[in-house]
């Protein structure tokens, strides 16, 4: 099996959130219910060169069970 980095660039200034401490990062249970009864997660990156959040959730799709 291959182990691939993660790249993420940030979308507004351009900084590369893999270096150390220009990142952070909040998991947040919102509490909201899906179609199927199950709880949803916010996933946010924070960019400390410009203090952008970005939004992970329109990007990643919990797989149904």
């Amino acid at each position: 099996m291959v182990s691939d980095k993660l790249h993420i660039i940030c979308g507004n200034c351009g900084q590369d959130l893999t270096e150390k401490d220009m990142a952070s990062y909040e998991i947040i249970e919102n509490g909201n219910l899906d179609k199927n009864g199950n709880g949803q997660t916010d996933i946010l990156i924070t960019c400390k060169n410009c203090s952008t959040v970005h939004s992970l959730n329109k990007y990643i799709k919990k797989e149904e069970e």
